[in-house]
């Protein structure tokens, strides 16, 4: 894919608004429906989507970047809706999901539905929000609720704030692209989770520890001891 500012089949320059979101449906249910890679907007960085139920997908993309040696692939729910339609999000997490989200606050929960490998820990969960970003949701939206949220970027580098930032091969290598412009950049998402019975802050990002027990009672000991 050679990088072009034009509309094409395959690289989509648009705005957020309901109506370019609308038009972008039709383009979008078509690449995730034949498995493909969608290179999408975040609220900090590009990222790469395929539908998340689909193994195939889940593979292509992990041939792309590099394979998965101990890391799973995030995930974008629409809405928690979606979410609840692959896990449980237990009571105590409730206060903190309505508390950040839509936002950067990610739980590793337990699947309820049998989903590929890639997007499945060590630990046997996922990772998991609901996305601030409306061209993040509408990707979800898209791929009927569930979507990989990883970085566009080859291991090692650098993630990318906007499209002159992207590597021409995977530009070649991705499917669909989404470009809304420069994202904000800023820290990645806060991730916790449950284990053996006792909250744990799996890693730190945008929103504080502070922030967290600010809303909840959870004592959130850091997963490095």
């Amino acid at each position: 894919m050679t990088r072009v500012s034009a509309q094409s089949a395959s690289y989509i320059k648009t705005d957020l608004s309901q109506t370019a979101l609308a038009g972008l449906r039709v383009p979008l249910e078509r690449a995730l429906s034949a498995g493909g890679i969608i290179l999408f907007p975040t609220e900090t960085f590009y990222g790469l989507a395929v539908d998340a139920h689909d193994l195939k997908a889940v593979e292509k993309l992990e041939r792309l970047k590099g394979g998965r040696v101990d890391k799973n692939f995030p995930l974008i729910a629409e809405s928690m809706a979606a979410l609840e339609q692959i896990a449980r999000l237990p009571e105590a997490f409730v206060p903190l999901a309505q508390r950040f989200w839509p936002g950067p606050l990610t739980f590793s929960l337990k699947p309820l539905v049998d989903l590929p490998a890639g997007v499945v820990s060590v630990r046997g969960e996922i990772g998991v929000r609901v996305s601030s970003h409306l061209g993040a949701k509408h990707v979800a939206h898209c791929a009927g609720g569930l979507i990989t949220a990883t970085s566009a970027n080859f291991a090692g580098d650098k993630p990318c704030l906007e499209m002159a930032d992207v590597s021409e091969a995977l530009l070649d290598a991705v499917d669909l692209v989404i470009d809304t412009g420069p994202c904000a950049g800023g820290a990645p998402s806060t991730i916790v989770g449950f284990e053996n019975g006792e909250g744990v802050l799996w890693r730190e990002g945008a929103i504080s520890l502070d922030d967290l027990h600010a809303c909840t009672d959870i004592h959130f000991r850091s997963s490095g001891g």
